[in-house]
């Protein structure tokens, strides 16, 4: 009877041990330094406060970063609204949590900072409605579709408005659409027991990851990167030979993350 007894309690104690160790795996896992998602949207939120892009010159410069700015640049509405998501991703994952992998725990951080970061505080509110102003700034050097409230100064006309409205509603896919499937697809990684709806939900994001990299990005470079900087030139072949710091990050970083994005 002892024996038995001993058994039981050896058993209990490995099996609390183990969902303890799942539990912290899964708990850490979100603030993993080394996670190329954090570390992407790291680099999307801070970019914009150290360096600035002349658009006339084409060149780029370090901004005079100051305490004020760095927090209305950190605590602008569209990254509290980003805060918030992480925040809710958190408290739908507490308790008792699926044990999943490494690999698996960079898979679903990826659809938590994905729709945070960018389906939320970059492309759904600033690029829709332009909440961020550092941000906004560079957005609106990197794709002249951003500029359909005022016309840059250094060209004089208003962007079309067709190619516009594509944009805009790609962004806005992303805002209601797709950062909550990002939220959903991380919830079932850590809660999903059965893992049917994990696969699911990460098909049809990707899916629509795939529709709108088709029509916002392909058009352009059908039409020879026209709404792409540098406005005033023409072909997208010109952009690809051109390594300057400036079209290097506004045209081979920023633009070409849309397909770096596509094939995470």
């Amino acid at each position: 009877m002892p024996k038995k007894l001993e058994s039981h309690q050896n058993e209990a104690l490995a099996s609390s041990s183990k969902s303890q160790q799942a539990q912290s795996s899964t708990q850490s896992s979100l603030f993993r330094y080394i996670d190329p998602s954090f570390l992407a949207c790291v680099s999307f939120v801070l970019i914009p406060l150290f360096i600035q892009g002349n658009p006339v010159g084409r060149t780029l410069s370090l901004r005079e970063v100051s305490l004020e700015l760095t927090l209305r640049h950190l605590l602008n509405p569209a990254l509290i609204v980003a805060y918030i998501f992480l925040l809710l991703g958190f408290l739908i994952t507490r308790g008792k949590r699926v044990r999943i992998s490494s690999a698996d725990c960079m898979r679903a951080n990826w659809y938590l900072f994905n729709g945070a970061i960018v389906h939320i505080a970059m492309d759904g509110l600033t690029g829709g409605f332009h909440w961020w102003p550092l941000l906004d700034e560079s957005y609106r050097q990197l794709d002249f579709r951003f500029n359909d409230d005022s016309p840059p100064s250094w060209i004089g006309k208003m962007p079309n408005a067709s190619a516009v409205h594509t944009a805009w509603l790609t962004t806005q896919l992303e805002l209601w659409v797709m950062a909550p499937l990002c939220l959903a697809t991380y919830w079932a990684f850590h809660k999903d027991f059965n893992r049917g709806a994990v696969h699911f939900l990460e098909a049809v994001v990707l899916v629509l990851q795939l529709c709108g990299t088709w029509f916002f990005v392909l058009p352009e470079i059908l039409a020879g990167c026209e709404n792409l900087t540098p406005f005033t030139q023409a072909g997208c072949m010109s952009r690809l030979g051109d390594f300057s710091l400036y079209n290097l990050l506004f045209f081979w970083f920023a633009f070409g993350m849309n397909f770096v994005w596509l094939f995470v």
